[in-house]
């Protein structure tokens, strides 16, 4: 699933009626983690796992005008990335393991992220009291092409997506103080 999704970001970098066919898909998805975790323009939003064109970061911009930060350990990933964005948005290389946590208020993790759990475990007990955690979760037909997820999630505040992508819900997980 990685290498289609990398494919996709690909054509959508080179093909603008790609890019809205992609951003398209993403929106609805975007705006229901919005309302779930309540951002706003005076979040700060890290998003680990951004890949080639980081769709939901740049939606979550346009909507929101929070401030985003992208991370992705892979270099060729970041590279391209860079020189899609533009200026407001902040694209560097990093491994979700070791992201730097202070000051962001959202720390949005992508599926595509490997090891997933490993990835939001980190990101849960580094993170301040106050942020919110935001993790997809893959639907049961395209699971076994994402990392496994534990049930450690229950509990949590979640979000559905609709029938048509292959994001299942949207976990909202809060660092208590």
């Amino acid at each position: 699933m990685k290498k289609l999704s990398q494919s996709a970001e690909r054509w959508a970098l080179r093909h603008r009626w790609v890019y809205r066919l992609s951003a398209a898909y993403y929106r609805p998805i975007i705006r229901r983690e919005i309302a779930l975790a309540n951002i706003t323009a005076h979040d700060h939003v890290l998003f680990i796992g951004g890949g080639f064109c980081p769709f939901s970061a740049i939606l979550l911009r346009e909507l929101t005008g929070a401030t985003i930060t992208v991370i992705d350990c892979d270099p060729t990933c970041v590279s391209a990335a860079c020189g899609f964005v533009g200026k407001d948005i902040s694209v560097q290389r990093c491994n979700g393991m070791d992201a730097p946590l202070l000051g962001y208020t959202v720390v949005h993790v992508a599926m595509q992220v490997s090891p997933m759990q490993d990835v939001f475990a980190a990101a849960r007990a580094r993170a301040a009291g106050g942020t919110r955690l935001l993790l997809r979760v893959p639907k049961k037909t395209v699971s076994r092409a994402y990392d496994p997820l534990t049930n450690q999630f229950l509990g949590c505040t979640t979000v559905a997506h609709n029938q048509f992508c292959s994001v299942h819900h949207t976990v909202l997980y809060i660092k208590e103080d």
